[in-house]
């Protein structure tokens, strides 16, 4: 293996260091705030229950728990692993981080908390092999009860996650929403499509890369007999304010509905005591830039979408 080393990264202050000395077939992007020993748990998992070559790269979003610091000793020294450490920056941010870091053309993101089974990436990369511009998720299990099983999401007009129940097929098929916890896409296309949005801190950042992904062209497919166990816990690590989740779901609706879906979302979120607030953080943001990006490469409308999967929008 070579020696650790630093790489340059495209965020303020950031520190990166790298053990991976060949060209892996997939990047595994972790990105992790506060994760305890649940970190731990999700990197034996990969490592042990992946027959291709990986890299794994953890963003530390500016862990105070020292959760990402067995990275640095024995075994994990010697594996192939990113370790990239930054400011507090959130979901999107940190997951945009590993992404421009990765050496595979594939690359995947998956949460700090979850164990994959054998056979997962071999699984997942089959139907993104018959069509490379998919987006692929597997079927996310509970955890702590394994029999709770969801096969993508679909939403409605208070961007509520409803996960779809087992289809009648175990083929691969299309779904309206891939779960964050674990999605597959080609960097070229995850680049092209504009990368996870200038979300804050957390929520949402999987129901708008979908609907985008959706509405520029592509398709989203889940795999039911892939399947990644994720950690659902009873309490966050970190404290998201109505404000941040209120200023995610704006963007959102923003950027890809207009007309009466757009007036159902908004008033859905105008009850919340926060939504002043959250609109005067969005209107400082960069969503006017960031209309003009995706309405320049959208080729479906958010009609097509509503109408294919039925969503209450």
């Amino acid at each position: 293996m070579d020696s650790i080393r630093s790489t340059p990264l495209l965020e303020p202050n950031p520190v990166v260091e790298s053990r991976v000395s060949a060209d892996p077939e997939v990047s595994i992007v972790i990105p992790a705030h506060n994760e305890g020993k649940y970190l731990r748990a999700t990197v034996d998992s990969v490592l042990s229950n992946s027959t291709v070559s990986v890299e794994l790269i953890v963003v530390d979003d500016e862990s105070t728990d020292e959760s990402c610091d067995f990275l640095m000793n024995a075994p994990y020294k010697d594996a192939p692993i990113q370790l990239i450490k930054g400011k507090r920056s959130g979901s999107s941010s940190t997951r945009n981080t590993g992404a421009r870091n990765s050496r595979s053309d594939i690359l995947v993101f998956l949460d700090a908390h979850c164990v994959p089974e054998g056979g997962w990436l071999e699984q997942l990369m089959d139907p993104l092999e018959k069509d490379c511009s998919r987006l692929v998720t597997p079927c996310i299990s509970a955890l702590q009860d394994r029999k709770l099983k969801g096969y993508g999401v679909t939403t409605d007009s208070s961007f509520s996650y409803t996960w779809l129940v087992e289809p009648a097929t175990r083929r691969p098929h299309e779904v309206p929403i891939a779960c964050g916890a674990c999605m597959m896409m080609r960097k070229d296309v995850f680049l092209a499509i504009g990368q996870f949005d200038n979300t804050s801190i957390w929520g949402m950042e999987d129901i708008e890369l979908s609907i985008r992904h959706w509405l520029m062209g592509h398709s989203i497919v889940v795999v039911p007999n892939a399947e990644v166990a994720h950690l659902f816990k009873k309490q966050a690590n970190f404290v998201v304010g109505w404000k941040e989740w209120i200023y995610n779901a704006l963007r959102c609706a923003l950027l890809h509905f207009d007309g009466s879906r757009l007036t159902r979302i908004l008033n859905a979120l105008e009850r919340h005591p926060e939504v002043c607030a959250a609109t005067v953080m969005l209107l400082q943001s960069d969503i006017w830039q960031r209309l003009d990006f995706t309405a320049e490469r959208k080729q479906r409308d958010s009609d097509w979408l509503c109408e294919k999967f039925q969503l209450r929008i």
